[in-house]
């Protein structure tokens, strides 16, 4: 009897034991192995799509990779403005920046690709890298546009400078994989072990480099080897079709050769371009994909604003809590009540599900490209004009179809706006009308090697988080409860106070370490509730921290586009909601004690402070100098990683001599000590100890540093008596928590106070002067001043014509000019950047309050601190007009009139309006409520004032404003409130 070998090793038994090929697991046998023999095949792409820029090209390219069956394309002359990283439907997209609009290269992959990106690198406009998980070893796949043949040897030699230090990191044993156009041809004719014998055309310049190449790092090139028909060969026709040539590669480690099964073009596929697409069909194993974190799921808390779900929530926690002990120590209770609350959500609360997004592009215009490309290599005129006539049908289809789909869009923001979901509103703003920029999380070790896998990069992190957290260790900064003096101890905790705490958690934060929403908390039953409010009493009379509350999860940010070093990478913590709790309880109680302990010159973290008074604090005493002919010699200073670089040691010694009560300093001491941060790369986990810095996240943390850099700037004061003086007070400093503008009358003195000030804070505080991004500045009526020679430690500090200090350009005549210009200028582009959705159809009305959303806040930032002349007037009007005129679609060449345009728009000139009413309801709160900024404001400098002409001054343009005749007049009338709003328009507003 004679058994299939399937029917053999399948463990069943046949139907008949003489048919042959009847055994039930036979048929699925042979399913299961064709299957994982797809599975493990790779189609590989490379193509010149001529610009993925073009509305509907990225649609195209993927209509033809679903059709061909291809996993990835590397795809050349992108020509996007920006890095990308983002998900189209089922593709990822991975692009480089285009420079000057005509490059850029990066890769298209379906799911089953894109979800096993390990690791990218967008190296340049003309060189990016994939990394997939595959078995035995990974697999690299770089992508390359080399220049055209018009291009000078130095920037070719540069491309391939650039592709061998992408691949040196890439170890003998891995798969690797080089692609894209080369702009070379190496011809037919094999050559060692690098071509095949069917290539295309005769060797070139460019073809012998690309061997040269090849040999180096022992490469062949994978679509020289197959004998295929030449129109299968050629990838690339001369215009006019005077030429067909072999220019795009595809090329593999020769040790992997035979991983190749074929490798040809497919002249058929169409996506408008003079390219055809190489295609290398492959063996290739994938490692399994590993589950995403839990973490990763969104709670859908949005239901909660339901009453009826938010009841049962309630009802279901409640029931819950009953059904469970109360624990025995802290960590045990908060354990219980975190299983209790987590349990329930999953119940009934859930996790958000994505929709799935509709696309844009319509059936029509998918069979118009199916049209296009029969046409594509059809001989003769005839051909060519179908061709082109097809292309411009697409263009046109796709306009219109991306423009109906961003009204429906529209539309349904509107639906958000008028029922007062704001919020969701604003994040389908940021979702369709936001960049998709590159995620970043590339990075390189200390020495500077790129790490390819996420077990070395989750080391690296690691590894820098607790290099920049290094410090002292807690001891003997908190004495024992019993040697304390009973009144020092601290109050017990009220119930009120747990409730106001309760009530100021902010909705809609990222969850700590418990993966427990605010919106959980604030929802919790009666029995819930005051279970919750007697575990924060015990933790406070205790002392005692539940884990949870002394871990973060660390988030890193890129600084810049293609960060590559830890140091380019702002970190973020997310910290439990319950604990912030207590930290709220503690922050109410300690704001009054530190708040005293505060000079005037410090305006971060304060209530009714902010940058725009300590902003026009510094141009006030400026104006004021410069009206004297007085020199000011300015210090900005940069304190390096300041927040990150506190002493704990000292700080516990600051909050004590202060008066902060014992059990308030025993709880944030012991949520200090054994401080520890989470980070998570892609599936690994990293703990890394904390030991300096205070907690990003924590309510506390803005009044720990105040208060800490507050001792510091007291004794600098104290050995230093410097400063500009205005109604015989000095003033040495503004300060908006570690952002500092040291002030001084000469030369000699700032630089003194800079030295000292340096000198003091490394050797006490653990603190640094970042001598690179601290400047010098020279305000003067003297043009030609001579250049400032200040040194910090022998190293001299650069001097500088005009700074941003907290946001606002400073410039060293004190004017307000180039200040007017930055922000406009940023200001079109913000509003460029939401041109899709201020020229829609939807409804004028939320289109002006979008345009005062995302553009005038960016253009009047800071313009409570102005002072404004006719010209930057007519500039601001000017500006206004430019952004009515675009929304209303009309042209310069249309000759419309600003009064029409008004007209059509229903607006009266209302920026103008809106920043005046700005500046004068900021100065009536300084002047009813004094402080530095007040002090400056009335205070008088020395000497005479400048012949000549003077300026327009700051405080004279309120005074017109408000319709006074002189200040002591304006500061009465900004003592009666309603008066003063009455004066100034401000129920307009």
């Amino acid at each position: 009897m004679m058994i299939s070998p399937l029917a053999k090793y399948s463990g069943l038994v046949p139907h008949s034991d003489l048919r042959e090929g009847t055994a039930k697991g036979e048929v699925t046998m042979r399913k299961k192995l064709n299957n994982q023999r797809k599975d493990n095949v790779l189609r590989v792409g490379a193509w010149n799509v001529r610009s993925l820029n073009v509305v509907g090209k990225l649609e195209n390219l993927k209509r033809e990779m679903q059709r061909l069956n291809l996993d990835i394309v590397g795809v050349s002359e992108v020509k996007w403005k920006e890095d990308k990283d983002f998900w189209s439907d089922e593709y990822r997209v991975i692009s480089t920046a285009a420079e000057n609009g005509v490059t850029g290269v990066g890769f298209v992959m379906n799911r089953k690709v894109g979800q096993r990106v390990c690791y990218c690198e967008q190296f340049s406009d003309r060189v990016a890298l994939i990394r997939i998980d595959s078995r035995p070893t990974p697999t690299t796949i770089v992508q390359v546009y080399m220049p055209t043949s018009q291009a000078e040897e130095e920037q070719i030699e540069k491309v391939y400078e650039d592709i061998e230090r992408v691949i040196q990191y890439v170890k003998g044993d891995e798969n690797l994989i080089v692609m894209g156009d080369w702009n070379a041809v190496v011809g037919e004719g094999a050559e060692e072990k690098v071509t095949g014998e069917y290539g295309l055309g005769t060797r070139n310049e460019r073809g012998e480099r690309l061997i040269e190449f090849c040999n180096k790092f022992q490469l062949v090139i994978a679509n020289t080897l197959f004998k295929n028909h030449k129109r299968r060969r050629y990838t690339w026709k001369r215009p006019g079709d005077t030429g067909r040539f072999q220019i795009d590669y595809i090329m593999v480690r020769q040790r992997f050769r035979n991983q190749i099964l074929d490798c040809k073009a497919y002249p058929g596929a169409d996506i408008d371009s003079d390219h055809n697409v190489v295609v290398m069909k492959s063996r290739l194993k994938f490692k399994t994909l590993v589950r995403k974190n839990q973490y990763a799921k969104k709670w859908d808390t949005e239901v909660l604003r339901n009453d009826e779900i938010r009841l049962k929530f309630s009802n279901a926690i409640d029931t819950a809590i009953r059904n469970s002990a109360v624990g025995s120590t802290v960590e045990e209770e908060w354990t219980s009540l975190k299983r209790a609350i987590t349990e329930v959500g999953k119940e009934n609360i859930g996790t958000k599900k994505v929709a799935a997004k509709k696309p844009w592009v319509t059936e029509e215009i998918l069979q118009l490209i199916d049209e296009r490309r029969k046409y594509k290599n059809v001989p003769g005129n005839s051909g060519i004009q179908k061709y082109k006539s097809l292309r411009n049908e697409i263009n046109r289809k796709c306009r219109e179809a991306k423009t109906k789909w961003l009204q429906e869009k529209c539309e349904d923001i509107e639906k958000e706006m008028v029922v007062g979901r704001t919020d969701s509103a604003y994040r389908k703003v940021k979702t369709i009308f936001g960049d998709t920029k590159s995620k970043g999380g590339n990075i390189k070790s200390a020495t500077g090697i790129p790490l390819l896998n996420a077990e070395e990069r989750a080391d690296r992190w690691k590894e820098y988080i607790e290099s920049l957290y290094e410090g002292e260790d807690l001891s003997d900064v908190i004495e024992e409860e019993t040697g304390v003096d009973l009144e020092e101890i601290g109050d017990p905790v009220l119930e009120s106070e747990f409730k106001r705490a309760l009530e100021d958690l902010r909705s809609n934060k990222a969850e700590g370490i418990d993966n427990i929403p605010s919106e959980f908390l604030k929802s919790l039953g009666e029995v819930a509730t005051k279970r919750l409010f007697t575990l924060v009493c015990r933790i406070y009379e205790s002392g005692d921290i539940p884990s949870d509350f002394r871990k973060s999860i660390i988030h890193t940010i890129p600084k810049t586009a293609r960060a590559d070093k830890c140091e380019n990478y702002r970190t973020i913590s997310l910290t439990a909601h319950a604990s912030k709790l207590l930290t709220r309880i503690i922050y109410r109680r300690m704001e009054k004690k530190i708040e005293d302990a505060l000079g005037d010159d410090q305006f971060g973290f304060r209530k009714s402070k902010g940058t725009r008074e300590a902003t026009l604090t510094l141009r006030l005493i400026m104006e004021a100098r410069l009206k004297k002919n007085q020199d000011t010699f300015i210090g900005f200073v940069d304190l390096e990683k300041a927040f990150d670089n506190i002493k704990w040691c000292k700080m516990f010694e600051i909050l004590k001599k202060v008066g902060v009560s014992y059990r308030e300093r025993r709880v944030i001491y012991n949520m200090y000590n054994n401080q520890e941060g989470i980070i998570r790369v892609d599936d690994q986990e990293r703990s890394a100890r904390i030991k300096k810095g205070v907690r990003q996240g924590c309510s506390l943390s803005p009044l720990l540093f105040n208060l800490y850099i507050e001792e510091a700037m007291m004794e600098i004061k104290e050995r230093f008596r410097s400063g500009i003086k205005i109604q015989g007070e000095r003033i040495s400093m503004i300060r908006f928590a570690d952002d500092i503008a040291i002030l001084s009358e000469s030369e000699e003195e700032l630089h003194d106070l800079l030295n000292g000030m340096n000198s003091l804070m490394s050797t006490q505080y653990g603190l640094r002067v970042n001598r690179r991004k601290t400047k010098v500045m020279r305000s003067s009526r003297n043009e030609n001043s001579e250049k400032l020679n200040i040194r910090i430690d022998g190293h001299e500090v650069d001097e500088v014509k005009e700074f941003c200090y907290l946001g606002s350009k400073i410039t060293n005549d004190g004017r307000s000019k180039e200040d007017i210009k930055s922000r406009l200028a940023m200001a079109k582009k913000a509003f460029l950047a939401k041109r899709s959705l201020l020229i829609s159809n939807i409804s004028l009305n939320l289109r002006k309050k979008f345009l005062r959303i995302y553009v005038w806040s960016t253009a009047l930032y800071g313009s409570e601190t102005w002072t404004v002349g006719k010209p930057e007037q007519k500039r601001i009007e000017a500006f206004e007009m430019w952004c009515y005129r675009r929304m209303l679609k009309i042209r310069w060449t249309d000759k419309v009139r600003n009064e029409e345009v008004l007209r059509r728009i229903g607006e009266e000139r209302n920026m103008w309006k809106t920043l005046i009413r700005r500046r004068d309801r900021m100065i009536g709160h300084l002047l009813r409520h004094g402080g530095m900024t007040s002090m400056v404001l009335e205070g008088a400098v020395e000497g005479k004032n400048c012949r000549g002409r003077q300026r327009l001054e700051y405080i004279q343009q309120i005074i017109e404003d408000v319709g006074c005749k002189c200040y002591s007049e304006m500061k009465r009338l900004a003592q009666e409130r309603n008066s003063w709003r009455a004066a100034s328009n401000q129920s307009e507003d």
